[in-house]
């Protein structure tokens, strides 16, 4: 059974910026947290200012169970304001996804692509575009340059995310255009009139995720 990846998107302070391992407190104390399988971080290449913070789970409960601690949770939060612009923990996003494989292989890859689909065309469902998802993440397993992937649905709320690996964000970019499975699933996708976005992370491997 593939586990539960917690992803948290956080608009970065110049602090963590300047020196990720500001993050080292909350991430250690996360690696040894029953149920805790991988912890994962970096800043989004895109807009150079986002910082991915990535967890994988036994199970979504094993993270609640985490959360409800009263007394270290609130300690957790403090270490993580540092790290956050502003110092409000009001401005992240933090979700769940039960995923359809391991993402081990996209996790450890040099470079992570996170597809988030935050919205479907009108009369769309997930059965629409669940298909061209399934059409990614196999092909991907044939194109140089590429680690596999995996995705799923967020307990949240009705969005979806995508993972996958690569060598480094170029290819991914030229397997959108050269390589015909991939380009044909990226088409349907936006033939559903799906809103959704494509960035790249090259994570901070803290506690490796061995799948």
């Amino acid at each position: 059974m593939a586990p539960v990846v917690e992803i948290v998107y956080i608009p970065s302070s110049e602090a963590y910026r300047k020196d990720p391992s500001l993050l080292n407190g909350l991430c250690e104390y996360t690696k040894n947290a029953k149920g805790c399988l991988g912890v994962y971080h970096g800043i989004q290449r895109e807009d150079k200012k986002t910082l991915y913070l990535v967890v994988v789970w036994e199970s979504v409960e094993a993270h609640y169970e985490l959360i409800n601690d009263k007394v270290i949770y609130p300690q957790l939060q403090e270490v993580l304001k540092p790290c956050v612009e502003g110092g409000s923990l009001h401005v992240l996003n933090m979700f769940h996804v039960p995923l359809s494989a391991s993402p081990a292989s996209a996790l450890n890859a040099p470079v992570t692509s996170f597809v988030h689909i935050y919205k479907l065309g009108a009369g769309r469902s997930f059965k629409d575009v669940q298909p061209n998802l399934d059409q990614i993440t196999t092909g991907v397993r044939h194109v140089q340059g590429a680690h596999g992937g995996a995705y799923g649905k967020l307990v949240e709320r009705d969005e979806y995310v995508m993972l996958t690996g690569w060598d480094s964000v170029e290819i991914h970019l030229k397997a959108l255009n050269d390589e015909k499975v991939i380009v044909d699933a990226a088409a349907a996708l936006r033939e559903s009139q799906s809103e959704h976005t494509i960035k790249h992370v090259a994570l901070t491997v803290y506690y490796k995720y061995q799948g």
